[in-house]
C-alpha cells in the first residue's frame, strides 16, 4: 500500500514545491500504461480538487494532504459513491480522480464504485517454505492447471485460540481433483480428497499436517504472493463460513473473531466478497452474520 505523504516528502522540497517532471515520473510509476497526456490530465484533476496548485511554469505546490479537506464531487462524509454522480462527464472525471487517489494511497476501494477515506492495508500473508515447495511441485507436474493454495496457519493471526495442526488446502479445476490427489499422495502421508465431515473426523483430526484437495469454484478471488496463487482474504472469509468440514476447528465465537479482525485490520473489497459468496450460495447468510455480530459495515 502506497503512502502519498511519505512518497511526496521524497519528491518535494522543504517548501512543498515539486517539478512537473518529478510529478510525471511519480505518476508514471503508478500508471505505467498512461500516456503523458493522460498523466497531465491526472495532474490537472489533482489541482481541481485542491491537492496541488500551480507555483510557476512547470512547478506545483502541495497544498493539502488531508482527504477530508479536498473538494471531491460526490464525497459525503468518509465515503465517495460514484453511483451518486449522475452527469456522465462528471462521473468520468471523478472516477479518474478516485483512481489516482487510490493508487496514491489516499483513499481505498471498499466496493465497486465505492471509496473510503479510511485506508487499510491489503492482506498479503507470508509464504512458508513448505507452501512454496508444495506449489513448485504442483506447478512442475501441472503447468497449465488453474490452482489455488491456502495455508490455514494464516488464520492463526486473526484468532486467539490457535490451531494445533496445519492444513494446506489445494483447490484445482473441476475434474482434475483426483489427478492432483494421486500426485500428492506419492509425496505426502496425509492427503484427503474432497473430505466429508465424517472423513475429517476419522482421518483428518489431530494430524500435525494435512493436505486437502478440493474443487476450485470458478471465478474465485485469487491473489499471488511470491508467484504462488493463494486465496484472497475475501475468499478465506467465505470459505471458512462455507467449508465447515475443512475449517471444523473454527466455530462460533472464533468465526466472529476472525471476521471482526479481518474487517478491522485489512481492506475488504465488499463487492468481491459478495460476488464470491453469491457463487457459493451463502451471501445472504454471511451478510446477516456480519451485521448481527460486527455491525452495519456494508456499503451497499
Amino acid at each position: 500500500m502506497r503512502n502519498f505523504e511519505r512518497d511526496i516528502s521524497d519528491l518535494a522540497d522543504e517548501s512543498g514545491l515539486i517539478t512537473r517532471r518529478k510529478l510525471i515520473t511519480y505518476l508514471a510509476r503508478l500508471f505505467p500504461e498512461d500516456s503523458e497526456q493522460r498523466l497531465d490530465w491526472r495532474i490537472n484533476s489533482l489541482k481541481k480538487i485542491g491537492l496541488l496548485s500551480s507555483a510557476g511554469r512547470g512547478i506545483y505546490r502541495i497544498e493539502n494532504l488531508a482527504v477530508s479537506d479536498l473538494k471531491i464531487d460526490g464525497m459525503k462524509g468518509s465515503f465517495l459513491r460514484l453511483s451518486d454522480i449522475r452527469e456522465p462527464s462528471e462521473l468520468t472525471s471523478v472516477s479518474g480522480t478516485a483512481q489516482s487517489l487510490e493508487k496514491m494511497g489516499m483513499i481505498s476501494r471498499v466496493a465497486k464504485g465505492v471509496f473510503s477515506t479510511e485506508v487499510k492495508p491489503t492482506y498479503l500473508p507470508s509464504i512458508s517454505a513448505e507452501l512454496k515447495d508444495l506449489w513448485i511441485s504442483l506447478a512442475e507436474e501441472f503447468p497449465y492447471l488453474g490452482l489455488c493454495l491456502t495455508d490455514t496457519y494464516w488464520i492463526n493471526s486473526f484468532i486467539s485460540q490457535q490451531a494445533a495442526g496445519r492444513r494446506f488446502v489445494i483447490e484445482t479445476e473441476k475434474g482434475t481433483e483426483e489427478s492432483v490427489f494421486d500426485f500428492l499422495s506419492l509425496s505426502y502421508d496425509s492427503v484427503l480428497l474432497k473430505p466429508s465431515e465424517r472423513d475429517m473426523r476419522l482421518y483428518g483430526s489431530g494430524l500435525p499436517e494435512l493436505l486437502i484437495v478440493k474443487n476450485l469454484v470458478t471465478q474465485s478471488p485469487i491473489t499471488s504472493v511470491d508467484d504462488v496463487p493463494i486465496s484472497s482474504l475475501e475468499k478465506i472469509l467465505v470459505d471458512v463460513f462455507c467449508d465447515e468440514q475443512v475449517y471444523d476447528y473454527i466455530q462460533g465465537d472464533m468465526t466472529v473473531e476472525l471476521f471482526e479482525e479481518a474487517f478491522e485490520r485489512f481492506a475488504i473489497d465488499q463487492s468481491v466478497l459478495r460476488r464470491y459468496a453469491s457463487r457459493r450460495g451463502r451471501w445472504r447468510r454471511i451478510r446477516k452474520f456480519v451485521t448481527d455480530n460486527i455491525g452495519e459495515v456494508w456499503v451497499f
